[in-house]
């Protein structure tokens, strides 16, 4: 299985990247309607060749090409270029959340929930003044929650109808 990232179209330059192996970086670059394809791969920074070539529309690149050009796609960004595009996310007035908490939702619903879980940490007699972060368990019911600047994890998962705290 391949991954080819879309980069994006550049003044008519769509241009599309995926790892070949080996430590190889393969670049295609072409113009509508994407005939001839220009590929380029790479060893680290370095240019190993340059090659002119066409791809059925059946290739994973070619229906790469395809939905480029239909307008289906979007360009691949690092986390990094996503963070510094991101609109800042409205500040939850809440005591208990750190500034920077990462949740999984910030709705009123789920700041109540957050709650209700902090509660439920402090009675087993854990410790958890603010939350840095709150995110449902990816495969089994229950919570991951974290606090005091990331000093503390608990999961809080549902063991037989009871919701059962443990630390990470």
């Amino acid at each position: 299985m391949i991954f080819i990232r879309y980069l994006g179209n550049t003044d008519g330059l769509y241009k599309f990247q995926w790892n070949n192996g080996a430590g190889k970086t393969v670049e295609e670059t072409c113009r509508a309607p994407c005939a001839m394809v220009q590929e380029s791969q790479y060893t680290g920074d370095k240019l190993d060749f340059t090659s002119s070539r066409t791809f059925p529309a059946e290739t994973g690149i070619g229906q790469a090409i395809q939905d480029a050009l239909a307008g289906r796609l979007t360009p691949y960004q690092t986390s990094h270029e996503l963070a510094s595009t991101a609109q800042p996310k409205p500040k939850v007035h809440d005591r208990i959340l750190e500034p920077d908490a990462i949740l999984y939702d910030d709705s009123p619903e789920s700041i109540k929930l957050i709650h209700q879980l902090v509660n439920l940490v402090r009675a087993n007699d854990f410790r958890c003044d603010t939350v840095s972060a709150a995110r449902p368990m990816i495969l089994s019911r229950g919570y991951v929650l974290s606090c005091n600047q990331l000093a503390y994890s608990y999961d809080i998962a549902d063991k037989g109808g009871h919701l059962v705290v443990t630390v990470e």
